[in-house]
């Protein structure tokens, strides 16, 4: 116990393991670089530095691991939408590293095989998206709950916008945020709402009472605290609904005659992660 063996053959440096009686192998290597999923193993360099070629997903080790084991994976690409997405051995979802961030994993306990066997000790950065129009969606039916639709990315390096929703990657705790410009004749009421899954959320509507008159522009703004449960699948929009003259359509606006309305993108979507909620790790 305490003295290192060097293999010859195998050119490997070992050491004897008191629990299995066997020698085993040491890594002498601060860091491994790669492009895509390896096989990792108890004694894998703690810090892998990754340039993904594409998204891939990477689980993480169990045989032989010991409680306090870390791991680092730091995700270089500069390419949005190359996400290192890592699951425990039993296939949980642990985290998701999206171009540019990183994160340290530590296990609770030996032989982890589950999300709940391994903590987070940084994740980076938060997980930030915003997107914009950059054109009017013109002529949008009265008294009807409109998707809004987006075109332009400000900001999205886990490529979340999918179908004109943001499609959250990790569980846990966001905060979106909506903003709509809205222009027309006799909008008496315009209704911004966010949309969890096709469903209003409670809270994050804004309703905007404008009268009766002739109303150039406006914009008005709603936020909304969501859990996502189901990573991939949970997905927020933006929709919009007023109320005018039977004869009228209004217009989600990006310009006006103002230019400065559609320098300030007046209608976008975000969505920004908080932190793991109840429940998830």
């Amino acid at each position: 116990v305490g003295k290192l063996w060097f293999d010859s053959t195998n050119l490997t440096l070992q050491q004897y393991e008191v629990a299995s009686g066997a020698l085993r192998e040491v890594s002498t290597s601060t860091f491994q670089a790669v492009t895509g999923s390896v096989t990792l193993v108890a004694r894998s360099p703690e810090t892998i530095l990754s340039t993904p070629t594409a998204a891939y997903t990477q689980a993480l080790p169990t045989t032989g691991v010991t409680q306090g084991k870390k791991f680092t994976f730091k995700n270089l690409s500069a390419t949005a939408g190359r996400n290192i997405t890592i699951n425990a051995s039993g296939g949980t979802l642990v985290w998701v590293v999206c171009p540019g961030n990183e994160c340290t994993i530590i296990a609770l306990q030996d032989t982890p095989t589950t999300n709940a066997h391994w903590a987070l000790l940084n994740r980076g950065w938060p997980i930030f998206a915003r997107v914009h129009k950059s054109a009017d969606q013109a002529n949008v039916a009265e008294s009807t709950a409109v998707l809004v639709t987006f075109d332009t990315v400000l900001n999205d390096p886990a490529s979340m916008l999918s179908a004109n929703t943001l499609v959250f990657p990790v569980p846990g705790l966001w905060e979106v945020e909506g903003s709509l410009g809205m222009e027309g004749d006799n909008l008496n009421q315009i209704h911004c709402g966010i949309y969890l899954n096709g469903a209003e959320t409670a809270g994050g509507d804004a309703t905007l009472l404008v009268g009766s008159g002739t109303m150039s522009f406006v914009a008005i703004k709603t936020k909304a605290l969501i859990t996502c449960t189901t990573p991939g699948t949970d997905a927020v929009s933006l929709r919009m609904l007023y109320v005018g003259a039977s004869t009228d359509a209004g217009d989600i606006s990006e310009a006006s005659a103002d230019t400065s309305f559609d320098a300030n993108k007046n209608t976008w979507l975000s969505a920004k992660y908080l932190g793991p909620a109840l429940g998830n790790p």
